[in-house]
């Protein structure tokens, strides 16, 4: 909870510095175009070229971000290419007084201005100005939704990797092999997928009881199966219920996704599971025992690695040498 709370005070704090930031930009442009209109003004022959006003400058970034649409686009040939630069380049010119000359070829599409040009003509506070009016209209990249999602979580899930990383305290974490459905991703009902996002660990089932035992109806059976015992693959040894937290989840409790043990082990590290996420028995011993009541859990498509750096986290010792030892 501290955690959560230091990385939310962090955010408001960029929130604050990013509005800081962009307010005094925005004095420094006001001044900086008010400063060359007054020495184009005393300087400029009558006839010669002025400076760009704020509104021109928008029509310009507008035009260059057509052109680089243009320039990415492998769908249109090169002579059309040619055709709606030209197109863009005259609006340009009508703006600035500036020409171009159309360099494109494969794979790579170059802008260069004509040699013959007037350096004395060219509008020198425009492109000051445009390069500072970019800089202000450019957004702060967002933290990604992940990172908030992993910061309050007790256990993340990794779809792709087909992992459990369980937080230990200490910015410690263990990482378990897990299988995820085999049907792919979703929450929709009888879908037999396996909803993404935040859960919330509902109840735990089977609490001291022997690894392997069955489970039918979450009630255990008194059946014990070895593990990878052929044509078996029951629920077996702990269960853990998920409750979603959001929309995109929030049939997961009523579909019955649980975190259990299954006899399958050979299977785990791909995708295989019915919706639920399967464990080794002796795995998902230890997670029942991590993982406590209300803790969260989330399963994600992918986890960022630099999302766990960035949070402080670092493989636990004694699971890095068990990983190594198998390998």
């Amino acid at each position: 909870m501290v955690k959560v709370q230091s990385m939310a005070l962090r955010y408001r704090s960029h929130a604050l510095l990013m509005l800081m930031r962009k307010s005094v930009a925005c004095l420094l442009l006001l001044l900086g175009l008010l400063t060359e209109m007054r020495l184009h003004a005393l300087e400029a022959p009558i006839g010669g070229t002025s400076v760009c006003p704020l509104k021109q400058l928008t029509s310009l970034v507008q035009l260059e971000d057509q052109e680089r649409k243009i320039r990415e686009d492998t769908t249109v040939s090169r002579e059309e290419k040619l055709r709606l630069l030209q197109e863009i380049w005259k609006k340009e010119i009508a703006a600035t007084g500036t020409v171009h000359q159309a360099q494109v070829s494969e794979p790579q599409k170059t802008l260069k201005p004509s040699p013959e040009t007037n350096k004395n003509t060219q509008p020198v506070a425009c492109h000051e100005g445009l390069r500072i009016f970019r800089f202000l209209i450019s957004k702060p990249k967002a933290p990604k939704p992940d990172f908030n999602v992993i910061a309050q979580s007790k256990a993340v899930i990794s779809v792709l990797k087909q992992k459990m990383y369980v937080f230990t305290g200490v910015n410690h974490y263990c990482v378990f092999p897990v299988s995820t459905s085999k049907y792919g991703v979703g929450d929709d009902l009888g879908s037999y997928k396996t909803p993404v996002g935040l859960f919330v660990v509902k109840s735990k089932i089977g609490e001291g009881l022997k690894s392997g035992i069955v489970f039918k109806s979450r009630e255990p059976t008194g059946e014990v199966v070895r593990p990878n015992a052929p044509n078996r693959d029951p629920i077996v040894t702990r269960i853990i219920w998920l409750q979603g937290l959001e929309k995109r989840n929030q049939h997961a409790y009523q579909r019955c996704i649980y975190i259990h043990g299954t006899p399958q082990e050979k299977e785990l590290g791909q995708p295989a599971s019915y919706g639920c996420i399967r464990m080794a028995s002796k795995d998902v011993i230890k997670v029942y025992e991590m993982l406590s009541e209300n803790n969260r859990v989330a399963i994600l498509e992918e986890i960022d690695d630099s999302i766990l750096r960035k949070l402080h986290y670092v493989e636990a010792p004694e699971n890095a040498s068990r990983g190594r030892a198998k390998a």
